[in-house]
């Protein structure tokens, strides 16, 4: 297969300087961009958030997240923290998601404003008889995004008169719609925020398994090159059904971590995906956005978990099968589960593809390496370059050993004799690194023995 470009490429597992990559979300899912007048170029399309101003007034806002899903992500990343960039992919589309036919409904004017008591009318559908938009009347969604408020700007327009308007209809909004606006965008977020996607994410939606293998399918080999981790929810009522659920819908890729239950804070109840996207942000910007350190064991501001309390015995038990969860422990909530949904504790594991964090790192290196050297593609290629990159990267490696990102790592470029010649002459140049992940520790023990020793003190003996 022919190709023109730098790539990644990954061997199995071997037991014995450059631009700092972000971690950027993708989310999919239904905003509420009927909210919006100019919804057109908002649908199934890659949507760059890093202002919270911005993000409202991109894609609106409503309280009602289990229809527009993607609202509780903004709520987390915008409202409760201030953690961004991330990306927006919206499938609702106004104009195909729309009830069939118009809705009529009376309005008082009172002090020159009147109440829409609707949280689905399309906003530049509205339309009073006789008078103009942005003329006669304003109309703007309230700041829960349950009621359109009209503004009379004409004194004419007073007491009770007609409005009508378009609705949304998102029960039309399917799986497949979901899934299919994966396929189609997930190549376009690199250009649309010049960063490649590193978590892929779908509350309220990735509990369903077209969505989730969406999600999977398009994690790898992003544009050719980058690689992504993908948070899903699983949904279950209680302990007893998670591992079912996870088994029989498949959620037990190496670069995944399926996440269980949904948790409560401030009256509000929140995917554990979006909680563990926001938090995985936060940790790898204390590590210089440098994704070695999992979120495993760290403090979350919530104020129970939905429909369930905290068991650490069970917890363990869904942890050895891949599935993050939350205990309560020292008087904190703590997101627990290090590892990845293909882990299995009751059977053998490859060293790299046993922690969420190993697997990420990975990633990260190979999308560390393109971005270092992807302006060299093309160049003329000599000895002294070719040592250069050695040099270079060796030098970043090895600053990633002393920063504990690595436990070891080591670049070479030493061609295969019987290929050699003939990939260089085309082009072709083969860099190798081996590297060792730092494992994060899932287990420590003391060791507690009795002995006898201390009686003799009673009588005295030295």
């Amino acid at each position: 297969m022919y190709r023109h470009g730098i790539y990644a490429e990954y061997t199995d597992t071997e037991i014995t300087a450059s631009k700092k990559n972000t971690t950027l979300p993708v989310y999919f899912g239904v905003a509420p961009i009927h909210q919006t007048t100019d919804y057109e170029n908002k649908v199934n399309i890659p949507l760059l958030l890093k202002h919270r101003r911005e993000a409202f007034e991109e894609v609106g806002y409503s309280e009602n997240w289990k229809t527009f899903t993607l609202c509780e992500a903004l709520n987390l990343h915008f409202i409760k923290n201030n953690v961004a960039p991330i990306v927006f992919v919206n499938t609702l589309d106004p104009a195909k998601h729309k009830k069939s036919t118009n809705t009529t409904v009376s309005i008082t004017f009172i002090n020159n404003i009147a109440i829409i008591k609707n949280e689905n009318a399309i906003l530049n559908s509205i339309s009073i008889a006789d008078y103009d938009v942005n003329v006669d009347y304003l109309a703007e969604y309230n700041a829960n995004g349950n009621e359109v408020i009209i503004t009379s700007k004409n004194e004419e327009l007073k007491d009770t008169v007609q409005v009508t308007f378009a609705e949304i209809d998102t029960s039309l909004i399917t799986e497949r719609d979901i899934a299919e606006s994966i396929n189609k965008t997930i190549s376009q977020v690199y250009e649309v925020a010049n960063a490649e996607p590193s978590l892929l994410v779908a509350p309220g939606w990735s509990n369903k398994k077209t969505v989730h293998d969406a999600l999977i399918d398009n994690s790898l080999n992003i544009n050719s090159h980058w690689n992504a981790f993908v948070i899903t929810d699983i949904e279950a009522s209680d302990y007893s059904n998670v591992l079912e659920q996870k088994k029989q819908l498949g959620y037990n890729a190496v670069n995944e971590s399926p996440c269980w239950p949904r948790v409560k804070m401030d009256n509000n109840i929140y995917h554990l995906s979006t909680l563990i996207t926001l938090k995985s942000m936060l940790v790898d910007a204390q590590h210089d956005d440098i994704p070695y350190a999992t979120v495993s064991n760290t403090e979350i501001d919530i104020d129970a978990l939905d429909n369930c309390y905290s068991d650490i015995i069970k917890a363990n038990e869904l942890n050895a099968t891949g599935i993050k969860t939350v205990i309560y422990w020292e008087g904190k909530y703590r997101i627990w589960g290090p590892h990845t949904g293909k882990y299995d504790a009751s059977t053998s594991n490859k060293a790299d593809e046993i922690f969420d964090s190993s697997v990420r790192m990975k990633y990260w290196l190979g999308n560390d390496f393109q971005h270092a050297y992807g302006s060299e593609v093309d160049n003329p290629v000599h000895r002294s370059r070719i040592d250069s990159i050695l040099n270079l990267y060796q030098a970043r490696l090895d600053a990633l050993v002393t920063k504990g990102a690595l436990l070891y790592a080591q670049i070479n470029f030493v061609p295969d004799p019987e290929t050699a010649n003939t990939d260089m002459m085309s082009g072709r140049f083969v860099f190798d690194t081996t590297f060792t992940l730092t494992p994060p520790a899932r287990e420590i023990v003391n060791r507690y023995t009795y002995t006898d020793k201390g009686l003799t003190l009673l009588g005295g003996d030295k």
